[in-house]
């Protein structure tokens, strides 16, 4: 996730200093569009990836399911789809795990696939995240 997030902000600092349209051959290869969309697109300005927020920190390390709600509704009312599988993977571990709680099945090593969880609703915030922004800065 470092690198992604380095790599990210290094595009942002080049889109910013060169301007978009400097990329207009590597938009038409991969977006498929023309000169002429090219030509009309905004200056816009990318801002570096934000460390996550205090608020979102507190509930996923006070509860992991409460966070994979919030995620969750979060991309549905964002129409996000960058993470879906990510998402349903995690719920279902997760409900596993509380499926074992619930019939009493301790694992030795829950403390591990509790932080394991938290690992994964961390990468899948980030996820969520750097979608919302990409989808925010760039509609063709």
């Amino acid at each position: 996730m470092a690198e992604l997030i380095k790599t990210y902000n290094q595009a942002c600092d080049s889109i910013n200093q060169n301007g978009i349209k400097h990329y207009a051959e590597i938009i038409k290869k991969y977006m498929k569009t023309d000169e002429k969309t090219i030509s009309q697109l905004p200056k816009i300005k990318f801002a570096h990836v934000a460390s996550p927020k205090q608020d979102d920190i507190n509930t996923i390390d006070r509860n992991v399911g409460e966070a994979l709600r919030m995620l969750e509704k979060r991309m549905a009312e964002l129409h996000l789809s960058a993470g879906k599988d990510m998402l349903e993977v995690v719920k279902a571990d997760y409900q596993l795990m509380l499926d074992c709680f619930e019939r009493g099945i301790q694992d030795p090593n829950g403390d591990e696939v509790y932080m394991d969880l938290l690992r994964r609703t961390y990468n899948l915030y980030n996820t969520v995240r750097l979608d919302s922004i990409l989808n925010r800065r760039v509609s063709f």
